[in-house]
């Protein structure tokens, strides 16, 4: 766990941006980076101040929040302070690019990641894929490589720069916030003092927000109301003097609620929450429910406000404590459905306020087994809802169990019900059909709903099984047995047996990622088994051997005939994803990027990353060309395949007018390479090459008589 800020604690650069593994990791639920934006100024605003702070004294610039997860508990996730950390980063960076020998490297990024791993810099940007990885591009290509582009206007034109990246609103802003900083620094003679100043001197105060559920309450109040939450323990005397009269036991039913709240709290948690924070979080609920029921609208602005008990009398407030405990104590686990806790996000208010209804609209009618059906078709519909914005599907969510029949509180009579979504009516139906078997059909739902890969959507499964029950059984257990080891990366014997299938849209191509995958995310499986519904059902069936598969696939003629036959390739990629060049060309990744390890597949010969001497870039592809470039030296190796003639070598200068003129070129000749003429400044070349083996050798020696000469 990531113990080097402590909550309370001021914390400079030096410390924040630190650590072989230890991120500043700017998660999902925060915004896009927007202090670039030229219109506002920001930046130059923000460098100004810093501008005129006496450098010698410790300057205190705000509390940052932030918290750990347990999946990677070495990087603190910003709840609050992204903007000020992003920018002076940024200014970190350029400082570093201005100033010799890479001085502030050591803030940008940890020598590990840099030399041994996949190069990822200390500020990760997890908004979104395409901003993580810019920023890591950003950090290694211009920040720490000062000669290799030109200036930030360049960097568009670089062959790193994805398109995906001229669509990111973050990082359209990091350009510009990189430009108007490149600007203000440039020509500045005391670069050493600002730098010294801003990471040793300028200071945050770190606070701790425990987890991501306390992170994002913090995040919703720091970017709407700015105040904290307000606690409810002034609101008992004021209920029981509003309907003592009323109610005369009321004290007495009020500290019964309350001492069910206590008996109830989260007693796993580090910190247990109180009775009164549990019940803050029931009142919560009820004036949501209460604000729907009388505008037909569903509206989460209720935190900081005091509980309108005038408006809510207290029989209907028992009522609703009465349908709480139905709702709460119910077990909901043997259909896989996550028991409700004590605080709740907008995503599980989705499940919780329609149960919640349901219990009151059927208080002393309503039966355990009749709120487990009705919580789990919303727990269901939650896994793939697009919960985003939840306001809209809670209110269709209400308006369904508001819809329900109150002579009939079984859920199925919504199988005719038009807002429910199309799969949910029909396994409804399927449900209101069955006699003796159906809670066994449920369960058999259940169970297929929360196999990863259908993630709640079976309507596949159901289609291969024409809806009988015993062959839904049989090709759920026929994919979980399958699929099984699918996160360890065990089944790379299933993908290349599904490589021989001839599926349509295998591998599948992960367009915002800008690769292709053989399936490693659940989701792309189901993707893949959408595209392939009648074919996965053969391949389901099919009693030959996967390894039969792969031995009698003859179609050497496929991009993808090496990975199949051979079952050390797929082992060399962590994730499964490869790209598919021209002239079927075809680069197995470790991961997702290039910046990782890759081998290159080239009319069946491997070429794998490390295989260029030092003093050389990788080898690429562009356009059914592998390339290399030099890091010091204006010097380009392009290595070509001429269907029906062979293979050829070729070094040349040109590329890169900002880098050193190589002197030796000429004597290159001494290889055997002859020149031309009409590519660059300066072009040799070998003569053609029919063996691949020999041209790889070939490639190989050029390179390295640069590195000797």
């Amino acid at each position: 766990m990531n113990t080097k800020l402590k909550s309370g604690e001021y914390f400079n650069l030096h410390t924040i941006f630190s650590g072989i593994n230890d991120k500043i990791v700017i998660p999902d639920l925060q915004r896009d980076y927007c202090w670039g934006n030229p219109d506002k100024n920001l930046v130059s605003k923000f460098l100004d101040t810093i501008f005129s702070l006496d450098k010698k004294q410790k300057w205190p610039m705000g509390l940052i929040y932030g918290y750990t997860d347990s999946l990677s508990p070495e990087h603190i996730q910003l709840c609050d302070g992204q903007q000020r950390l992003t920018t002076l980063f940024l200014v970190v960076g350029i400082i570093n690019r201005l100033l010799p020998d890479n001085e502030y490297k050591h803030l940008l990024i940890s020598d590990f990641e840099y030399e041994q791993d996949d190069q990822e810099p200390y500020l990760q940007y997890a908004i979104r894929e395409s901003s993580l990885y810019f920023l890591c591009d950003l950090t290694c290509h211009y920040f720490l490589n000062a000669d290799e582009i030109e200036s930030v206007d360049k960097i568009p034109e670089q062959p790193w720069y994805l398109g995906i990246y001229k669509k990111d609103p973050t990082v359209k802003s990091i350009l510009n916030a990189v430009k108007q900083i490149e600007e203000r620094l440039s020509g500045r003679k005391d670069l050493e003092e600002l730098g010294n100043f801003i990471t040793n001197n300028m200071e945050f105060m770190f606070y701790d927000m425990d987890n991501r559920t306390n992170g994002e309450e913090t995040f919703v109040v720091i970017n709407t109301s700015g105040e904290p939450l307000t606690a409810n323990q002034n609101l008992k005397p004021k209920i029981i003097n509003e309907y003592q009269e009323t109610y005369p036991r009321i004290a007495n039913k009020w500290e019964q609620m309350e001492t069910w709240f206590w008996q109830n709290r989260n007693r796993d948690e580090k910190i247990p929450h109180t009775s009164d924070e549990g019940m803050a979080e029931f009142m919560r609920c009820v004036m949501i429910l209460k604000h729907y029921q009388l505008t037909g609208k569903v509206e989460f602005a209720v935190d900081g406000k005091e509980f309108p008990y005038k408006d809510i009398d207290f029989a209907e407030l028992r009522r609703y404590f009465i349908a709480y405990k139905l709702m709460y104590t119910t077990n909901y686990q043997e259909r896989y459905d996550k028991q409700p806790k004590y605080t709740y996000s907008q995503e599980a208010l989705f499940v919780i306020l329609p149960t919640l209804q349901y219990c009151y609209k059927y208080i002393g009618y309503a039966k355990q087994i009749d709120v487990k059906r009705l919580y789990h078709l919303f727990s269901n519909l939650s896994r793939y809802v697009d919960l985003s914005k939840p306001a809209g599907p809670i209110s269709t969510a209400l308006a369904l169990v508001n819809s329900m029949n109150d002579k009939d509180k079984d859920v199925v009579c919504l199988k005719d019900n038009q807002a429910l979504r199309e799969e949910e009516r029909r396994k409804l139906e399927l449900l209101a059909d069955a006699n003796s078997n159906r809670e066994d059909i449920e369960l058999l739902f259940a169970q297929a709903e929360n196999n990863n890969i259908f993630n709640g959507q079976i309507r596949i499964l159901l289609q291969w099984s024409n809806n009988n029950m015993d062959s839904t059984r049989y090709y759920l257990n026929r994919v979980e047995k399958l699929w099984q080891g699918n996160c360890e990366g065990n089944i790379d014997i299933l993908r290349r047996a599904l490589l021989t299938r001839g599926l349509k849209d295998y591998p599948l191509d992960v367009s915002n990622k800008s690769h292709l995958t053989l399936g490693w995310e659940w989701k792309e499986w189901y993707k893949i088994f959408e595209n392939n519904v009648e074919s996965i059902k053969a391949f389901l069936d099919d009693q030959q051997s996967m390894q039969d598969m792969i031995d009698s696939f003859s179609d050497g003629s496929s991009p993808y005939y090496c990975i199949i036959k051979d079952a050390e390739i797929l082992q060399k990629s962590r994730r499964k994803n490869l790209r598919l060049g021209w002239n079927d060309i075809v680069i197995v990744m470790e991961k997702e990027r290039s910046i990782a390890d890759f081998l290159i597949i080239f009319n069946g010969v491997y070429y794998p990353k490390d295989l260029m001497p030092s003093g050389w870039n990788y080898l690429w592809e562009y356009c059914g060309v592998l390339y290399t470039d030099h890091l010091k030296y204006d010097l380009t190796i392009d290595y070509i395949f001429e269907k029906g003639i062979g293979f050829r070598v070729e070094i040349w200068s040109g590329k890169y007018k900002n880098k050193k003129k190589y002197p030796n070129l000429s004597n290159i000749s001494e290889l055997g390479l002859q020149r031309i003429e009409n590519k660059g400044e300066e072009c040799w070349v070998t003569e053609h090459l029919e063996d691949p083996n020999k041209a790889k050798e070939k490639l190989v020696k050029i390179a390295n008589w640069v590195v000797e000469k």
